[in-house]
């Protein structure tokens, strides 16, 4: 018989939300995007502890595995344990996915995983001013004498 868990063995759970730039879906970047990253986390009973900005690089590290743990990355609450809101910058610049994400634990050791956002980052595109000038040559002409009839 399969095991049936319900609200009343862990309470209410944390429903958590990420958000990249301006949506929640999937973008395209290119090297060198900056853009603003947003977790929101919430508990209708206020047991949760810790609330988690999150961005897996493009070689699969978490930044919680060491490489961005400083606040709003870490697992400090945003706010309360009944309403935390997260909010930092990164800019993107290594070529290839990145995956954002917001996570949250319940007192009773449940971590809730937000929606997951891929931020592809291309090569920036090449400024169109800065091709020079193609200049086609000209051949002299010598100095031409006048000739007598």
């Amino acid at each position: 018989m399969p095991l049936a868990l319900s609200a009343v063995a862990f309470g209410s759970l944390p429903v958590v939300h990420v958000t990249v730039g301006s949506g929640d879906s999937d973008t395209a970047v290119t090297a060198g995007t900056t853009l603003t990253v947003s977790g929101h986390a919430s508990d209708s009973d206020g047991d949760m502890p810790e609330h988690w900005l999150e961005i897996q690089n493009t070689s699969g590290s978490w930044s919680w595995e060491g490489w961005l743990t400083s606040a709003p990355w870490n697992g400090t609450l945003g706010g309360s344990s009944f309403d935390s809101v997260k909010t930092g910058t990164f800019t993107f610049t290594d070529l290839g996915t990145y995956s954002v994400r917001s996570t949250a634990i319940d007192s009773s050791g449940v971590w809730i995983v937000s929606n997951l956002i891929h931020v592809q980052v291309t090569a920036a595109a090449q400024n169109p001013g800065s091709t020079p000038e193609v200049v086609t040559p000209v051949t002299p002409v010598g100095v031409v004498e006048p000739s007598l009839p």
